[in-house]
């Protein structure tokens, strides 16, 4: 059943096909399951050449990224390693060095 969803309409993800087994018996294989048949059975969706994930701003202030990580208690308190990023002159295609993109630590009790 799941292949001939699939063959039916190949833009649909494993979680869409799940959902209909679900909503018509009640039932279904995991989402990866789906998706490991999916790739036996060759119907795999193609996707096209486009890249995602490389981002340059035209100025600055117009495009931020920031990351959040927790820290090592110090003095019984948590905390917060928080670090920004503002693609302005430059696109970011690998892991930037950290003393490029880290303002700082906070810390919050």
């Amino acid at each position: 059943m799941a292949a001939a969803l699939k063959r039916e309409n190949l833009e649909r993800t494993a979680a869409q096909v799940r959902r209909i087994m679900v909503a018509s018996s009640g039932d279904a294989p995991s989402e990866r399951t789906l998706q490991r048949h999916f790739v036996r059975e060759d119907l795999v969706t193609r996707r096209g050449s486009t890249v995602f994930g490389r981002f340059e701003a035209e100025a600055p202030n117009v495009l931020w990224t920031g990351d959040v990580l927790h820290g090592p208690l110090i003095g019984g308190k948590k905390t917060y390693l928080v670090a920004f990023l503002d693609f302005t002159d430059r696109p970011c295609e690998r892991p930037p060095r950290p003393a490029s993109c880290l303002l700082g630590a906070s810390r919050t009790g």
